[in-house]
């Protein structure tokens, strides 16, 4: 939930080990509400290849930038990450589950 709404929902959520440590949830693309979702900037390597997208997610006046979306078509060791989005869910008031 954030703001009120819910803008994801899965039962297909992945641990993303980004750090030994702690793990991360990634979600499916198509977990998120699309009305709530805006494509921003893209992210690319140092080759210029796109991988993903910031995306800004609002609901009502309320939005933050801090969700990733990887793009369907990698390769090598950024395979898994295919399809998947990184939110950093303390910007949706919501602690590390």
């Amino acid at each position: 939930m954030y703001n009120g709404s819910y803008i994801a929902d899965s039962t297909n959520a992945r641990y993303v080990w980004e750090h030994p440590f702690y793990p991360q949830y990634y979600l499916p693309r198509s977990a998120f509400d699309n009305s709530k979702v805006i494509e921003g900037d893209k992210v690319r390597t140092d080759s210029g290849e796109h991988v993903a997208t910031i995306w800004t997610i609002k609901v009502g006046e309320k939005s933050t930038d801090r969700a990733v979306c990887f793009n369907d078509n990698l390769t090598g060791k950024a395979k898994d990450l295919s399809g998947l989005v990184k939110a950093n869910f303390r910007d949706f008031g919501m602690s590390r589950p």
